[in-house]
């Protein structure tokens, strides 16, 4: 009986200190555990901060396209064939806009178009030939238009010129109509693109060429 009540004794022990070495020694389940969760390595990211930054990653950059002008009369007939050589299609396309004149020099209204005939050959033998005489039915219609000037200062500079000539019936006006500007646009414009309209830009000296972000359509 004591032989098998010391060996219960010494099993009790054996087995709180096996508990007591497992109980400083974490699991294997534990020690996986330790490894994955940092706390202090977790930062926690506003919902909507998130959402606005995946937007702005997601959405493309703009297209890029390149402006050439602006023409009107006869240059805008020249840049249209010069680009039509390009070939470039539905890639190009026009910006419109009109802009007031300004100042017109001209010679009022005569009684009939025999009397604007006469005059206008009077200002030819004075070296003076860019006029014309105005046919459209309205209240200028026998008048003679000699310039149409931006400024003030640059249609009473004409006048003072054509008048040193010999013209006395010369008058200064506001001239209410609009000349059409254009502007090409070329729609993300290729290396080799660049490159020819550059040097067609050459010939143009007034014009300006620039690169823009595309407007939407």
């Amino acid at each position: 009986m004591k032989g098998m009540f010391w060996l219960l004794v010494l099993a009790n022990v054996g087995f709180a200190g096996y508990m007591q070495l497992n109980s400083d020694q974490p699991s294997k389940d534990s020690k996986l555990l330790q490894q994955q969760l940092h706390a202090e390595k977790i930062v926690l990211l506003d919902p909507i901060t998130f959402s606005k930054q995946v937007a702005v990653d997601e959405k493309p950059a703009p297209a890029r396209c390149l402006e050439w002008g602006s023409f009107s009369g006869d240059e805008l007939s020249r840049a249209e064939t010069a680009l039509t050589e390009l070939q470039l299609g539905d890639r190009l396309s026009q910006i419109e806009s009109a802009e007031p004149v300004g100042y017109w020099v001209y010679i009022p209204p005569f009684a009939s178009r025999a009397e604007a005939d006469i005059k206008a050959g009077q200002l030819n033998r004075l070296r003076i030939t860019e006029h014309f005489i105005i046919q459209e039915s309205s209240d200028w219609r026998n008048a003679i238009s000699l310039g149409v000037f931006k400024t003030d200062d640059a249609a009473k500079n004409y006048l003072a010129i054509i008048k040193s000539k010999g013209v006395r019936s010369g008058v200064i006006g506001l001239y209410k109509g609009q000349v059409k500007h254009i502007v090409f646009v070329i729609k993300e414009p290729n290396e080799a693109t660049i490159r020819r309209v550059t040097e067609i830009k050459q010939t143009f000296p007034d014009s300006n060429l620039s690169a823009a972000q595309c407007a939407a359509s």
